[in-house]
C-alpha cells in the first residue's frame, strides 16, 4: 500500500514477484472504487475517465489527500508500469478477480486464493454434541440476537444497519471501533438495551458470543474484496446477512447459508432480519 518500488527493483534484478490484491489500489487512487464523500460506488476507474477522477474529491480526508493519491496511482501505473513488472497476481475472491480482469494484461498470470480465516479452538460440532441442536435453537430463539463485527464507518453501512433496527424487536451486539461509534452509542441509548456497543474484542470473544446469535450482519456499502468475517462465522455454523454486491455475496448463497439484501437499502435489510426471526432454525442448518 505504501510503495511498489520493491517490485520495480525485483523486476530489474529478474526476480519474479507475485502480488496479493486485498484492495483495488491498482485500479483506483483511494483503493476502494468508492466515493467516500457520496457514500456510493464509483466507476471513474474505468478507461478514459482519468481526468474526471482527478477532479473528483472522493477521498475520506481531503482533496489534497486525493491529489497525492492520484499522483501516486498514475506514477505507479504509467511510469513504473507495475502491471508489466509483476509475474503474477493473487485475487482473494471471485468478485475482485472479476473487477480486475478487464484491466490487466492478458498474459499476466493469476490465481484466486481465498483469505485464510480464524477457526475456533472448540469446534461447532463439539458444541452441538454438548448442547444438542434443539437446545442450540432454543438458546438462539431466546437470545434473538444478531451481531456485527467490523469498522464503524460510513462505507461499512452502519447507518443502514441502525436504521433497520429501529423497528425490530431483537438484540444487536456491535463489535468494533471507528468514527461512527458515537452514532452507535446513541442508537444503543435509545434502544432500551436491545443494542449493545462492545468496542474492540478479540477473535476468541467473537467465537464465544456468536454461538447464541441468529446471524452475522454485514451491511457494507463499499464493494468488499473478501468476506473474512463471513467465513469465520460460517465455520461456527453462523449464517450471514450480506449485501448483494461485493465479495461477501460470493460466499453467501441466498436462502442457503444466509441471506442477501439490496445494498444500501435499510428496508431490504430489515426484511432479511425478519426472516431469521421467523425461522431461527436457518441458523444451524
Amino acid at each position: 500500500a505504501l510503495s511498489w518500488a520493491a517490485a520495480d527493483v525485483l523486476y530489474k534484478k529478474k526476480i519474479p514477484a507475485v502480488a496479493t490484491l486485498h484492495d483495488f489500489g491498482l485500479l483506483c487512487p483511494n483503493m476502494g472504487i468508492y466515493d467516500f464523500r457520496k457514500n456510493s460506488q464509483c466507476e471513474l476507474y474505468k478507461p478514459y475517465k482519468a481526468v474526471n477522477c482527478l477532479f473528483t474529491n472522493c477521498d475520506k480526508r481531503s482533496y489534497f489527500q486525493k491529489l497525492w493519491r492520484w499522483y501516486r496511482f498514475r506514477y505507479t501505473r504509467d511510469v513504473i508500469r507495475i502491471l508489466r513488472k509483476l509475474s503474477a497476481l493473487i485475487f482473494v475472491s471471485d468478485f475482485s478477480a472479476g473487477i480486475f480482469l478487464d484491466f490487466i494484461p492478458e498474459d499476466l498470470k493469476y490465481r484466486i486464493i481465498n483469505n485464510p480465516f480464524f477457526e475456533a479452538s472448540t469446534s461447532i460440532s463439539a458444541m452441538l454434541d454438548r448442547r444438542g441442536q434443539e437446545e442450540l435453537v432454543q438458546a438462539r430463539k431466546k437470545a434473538m440476537k444478531f451481531i456485527y463485527v467490523g469498522r464503524l464507518s460510513a462505507e461499512k453501512g452502519i447507518d443502514v444497519m441502525l436504521e433497520a433496527f429501529k423497528e425490530i424487536d431483537a438484540n444487536l451486539d456491535i463489535i468494533g471501533d471507528g468514527e461512527l461509534i458515537k452514532d452507535c452509542e446513541k442508537a444503543a441509548e435509545i434502544s432500551g438495551g436491545r443494542i449493545k456497543v462492545l468496542g474492540y474484542k478479540s477473535q476468541e470473544y467473537f467465537s464465544e458470543t456468536m454461538i447464541d446469535c441468529l446471524a452475522l450482519i454485514l451491511p457494507s456499502r463499499v464493494a468488499e474484496t473478501s468476506g473474512l468475517v463471513v467465513m469465520t462465522a460460517a465455520s461456527h455454523m453462523l449464517p450471514a446477512i450480506v449485501p448483494d454486491t461485493g465479495a461477501p455475496a460470493d460466499f453467501v448463497a441466498d436462502g442457503e447459508n444466509g441471506l442477501q439484501f439490496k445494498s444500501g437499502d435499510s428496508n431490504s435489510l430489515r426484511q432479511s432480519i425478519y426472516k431469521f426471526l421467523k425461522n431461527p432454525v436457518l441458523s444451524v442448518e
